[in-house]
């Protein structure tokens, strides 16, 4: 598919999207998405259920997440998430590029995994959990990594 695509409504569930090109997006969809880019930002408001993105290049933007379980790839481009819940896991990545992620403050703190080659590394949330329910991993070869609250 080229061009881009935008769809809207409280409960349903995307299924897999794919496009080669044109932007992405997606607003208050609580069933879960999947989502797949060669060229193209992606947007996500209110999503929920289990969330999969991967692009080649493009910014990812995810805000006011009720995911509990989110994986984003990019190989160029931005990550930023927002949750209004606490995730349950959160794996987001970039080859080149920022990656941000932001929690609300949960009992027990976060199991984090942040890490950068080239960049700088910011954690301003709890790390007390060595085990537990709530992980984030934030990754990227080139650019900052953020993760706080």
């Amino acid at each position: 598919m080229r061009g881009g695509l935008r769809t809207e409504g409280s409960g349903r569930r995307v299924g897999a999207v794919h496009t080669d090109s044109g932007n992405v997006s997606i607003t208050d969809l609580t069933g879960g998405a999947e989502v797949d880019t060669d060229s193209g930002d992606i947007t996500m408001d209110g999503a929920g259920g289990v969330v999969r993105v991967v692009a080649d290049s493009g910014e990812i933007r995810a805000d006011r997440l009720l995911s509990g379980d989110v994986q984003v790839s990019v190989d160029s481009g931005d990550v930023a998430l927002a949750f209004v819940t606490a995730p349950t896991a959160v794996d987001a990545q970039s080859q080149s590029g920022d990656v941000t992620v932001t929690v609300p403050r949960v009992n027990g703190g976060y199991r984090v995994r942040a890490a950068t080659d080239s960049g700088r590394r910011t954690v301003t949330v709890d790390e007390a959990a060595t085990a537990g329910a709530h992980s984030i991993v934030a990754t990227t070869d080139s650019g900052d990594v953020t993760v706080g609250y």
